[in-house]
């Protein structure tokens, strides 16, 4: 069975009157719901019978130290789709032989050469950007049968996850930079530390070093901490160096932090990084003296004759951290690499 992944311009679909409005609008609204939420809309005959394995698509766990779900599913009934149309993330799932009306609106979507390659191909992935409002993420299976739609999920269930993982930043920086930017923290930090970055409006100092030419960021409740350095000495290129300036920093600004690797293994990964070379690091973090501990992720950006140490950690006892995680993650993006 083949699969096709490709955009679909919802803009030029007219989707029946539960998508219309009295009053338009030049300007989107932004998508609303949080990022973890995944609104599932069907027909109860066609969620009957592919519930199972769409929810297993979705279903992956990260460990922060605690396991947790990254994504939560609800199930969209026909009567609270215009509720839900603006969510961040949705999956339609259509059987397109069905003709109630849920079929039918979900149908909309498709022109006529759509519906020709599901009927040949069983069941195809569609994906749509900023359909109903800005940064939201539709995906689209449509399929011949339940048994297609099923069967495709199965095979492809990684895609359907890594295309909501991958995607989620367009949601998370409108959700950073919802209210703007810094921009006398911009100055302070390019006049100090030399690195050019946008800082969040609801960010402040957390510590200037000058000695380590560090600076670090941080937001409260819950808090979120970005913390950003240069060095001259390239052959400092090294997981062993990033892990040794982690537990210094934590050591001297953060009463105490330590890398934790007790209950988490460090996870190592080769990446580029604004086109260049660069080392990950994920895992989590403990204060023995306060008996706390979270999730940090943490860049080494080798950069011509420059490194640069991006790191980003959260402290949010007893709820979900995987997107909060995220968020600091979207700020080291936005330095600028020299």
């Amino acid at each position: 069975m083949k699969i096709l992944i490709r955009n679909v311009l919802l803009a030029s679909l007219m989707i029946f009157a539960i998508f219309s409005s009295c009053t338009k609008s030049k300007l989107k609204e932004s998508a609303i719901g949080k990022v973890e939420e995944i609104a599932i809309c069907a027909s109860n005959t066609v969620y009957s019978s592919t519930e199972k394995s769409i929810l297993d698509a979705l279903m992956l766990e990260v460990t922060m130290p605690v396991r947790e779900t990254v994504f939560y599913t609800v199930f969209v009934p026909l009567d609270k789709l215009h509720i839900y149309k603006k969510e961040k993330n949705i999956v339609f799932i259509t059987n397109i032989n069905r003709s109630d009306e849920y079929s039918q609106i979900i149908n909309a979507f498709l022109t006529s050469e759509d519906m020709e390659l599901v009927k040949k191909d069983g069941a195809i992935f569609f994906s749509v950007f900023d359909g109903f409002a800005k940064g939201q993420n539709i995906f689209i299976i449509a399929g011949n049968s339940e048994d297609a739609i099923n069967k495709i999920i199965a095979e492809r269930k990684d895609d359907i996850r890594k295309f909501f993982l991958e995607n989620a930043f367009r949601s998370l920086d409108m959700m950073v930079y919802f209210t703007g930017e810094n921009k006398r923290l911009n100055k302070e930090i390019l006049k100090k530390a030399g690195i050019r970055m946008k800082a969040p409006s609801d960010y402040e100092t957390a510590f200037y070093d000058k000695k380590l030419n560090a600076y670090s960021i941080i937001a409260r409740y819950p808090d979120r901490i970005v913390t950003v350095m240069t060095s001259n000495d390239t052959s400092n290129f090294t997981y062993e160096w990033m892990i040794n300036m982690r537990d210094k920093i934590g050591s001297e600004h953060f009463e105490g932090d330590r890398i934790d690797t007790q209950f988490v293994k460090l996870e190592k990964t080769k990446i580029q990084f604004k086109g260049y070379p660069a080392l990950e690091i994920k895992g989590t973090y403990a204060n023995d003296k306060n008996q706390y501990g979270g999730p940090f992720i943490m860049y080494l950006v080798k950069a011509k004759e420059k490194l640069y140490f991006l790191d980003g950690h959260i402290f949010l006892p007893g709820d979900r951290k995987y997107f909060k995680l995220m968020e600091t993650k979207t700020i080291m993006n936005t330095v600028e690499i020299d």
